[in-house]
């Protein structure tokens, strides 16, 4: 956990893979701190949690010192005046930039047994969810997988316009371009050889900028991080 940006509204983090950004339903009874707790042990400040991003997703989370700012910021996020950006590393050449509008189901959890709830046992309506799709860079490893004698992957930048469990994920998997690491919508295959070939086993997604309206000042505030220290180990050795 690193601090990016501090001032008297609000402080900017970069959360690790890994880490809860809270308490949840789903995670009743672990005894682990939280990246809430965490920041306000940094800070020494009572902080306010603006969003969330995926346990296994590392990067930018937001926070705020005041109710007045978590008003402010809480708004911008609901009504998409907040802009997020990410950066992944998905299975196959994507070639075209391109937005994906892509309705998705509610993910439900079932409190008692904290797992997700199949779509049998449960009516749910699908959602509106787009994502902003733009490759940034492909490469091929002399490594098969599967039934294929290399392997193709690109590096893609992602913009959601919602905010959707999971959404970036299954909006990927939907393309058949699953993020590389992803163990619930990824390829196993892939996933595998990642973890044989370069001692990996996280997902290769990041929260890598903010584009927001600063609650106080009223002005353009842009946050931004850098791939954690293993993705870029990793990526460093793709020809990418």
């Amino acid at each position: 956990m690193r601090i990016l940006y501090q001032d008297e509204a609000l402080v900017a983090v970069h959360k690790p893979a890994g880490l809860l950004v809270h308490r949840t339903d789903i995670a009743h009874g672990q005894t682990d701190e939280f990246a809430l707790q965490q920041v306000a042990e940094l800070t020494g400040k009572y902080v306010y949690p603006l969003h969330r991003i995926d346990r296994p997703t590392n990067g930018i989370l937001l926070f705020a010192f005041t109710e007045e700012a978590t008003r402010a910021l809480k708004d911008d996020f609901t009504e998409r005046r907040i802009q997020k950006t990410y950066q992944a590393l998905v299975r196959g050449w994507l070639d075209e930039e391109q937005t994906l509008d892509y309705p998705l189901k509610k993910v439900l959890f079932d409190k008692r047994k904290k797992k997700k709830l199949k779509a049998a046992e449960i009516e749910i309506e699908k959602q509106d969810a787009i994502t902003h799709i733009r490759p940034l860079a492909q490469c091929e490893l002399n490594i098969p997988v599967g039934r294929y004698e290399t392997a193709r992957y690109t590096l893609v930048e992602l913009q959601p316009k919602t905010g959707r469990t999971h959404q970036l994920r299954r909006h990927l998997a939907h393309l058949r371009h699953p993020i590389l690491g992803d163990r619930r919508y990824g390829d196993r295959y892939h996933n595998r050889m990642l973890e044989e070939r370069f001692n990996s086993r996280r997902l290769f997604l990041t929260a890598i900028r903010l584009d927001l309206t600063h609650p106080t000042s009223k002005s353009p505030l842009t946050i931004t991080t850098e791939l954690d220290s293993e993705i870029k180990t990793v990526l460093g050795q793709f020809p990418l």
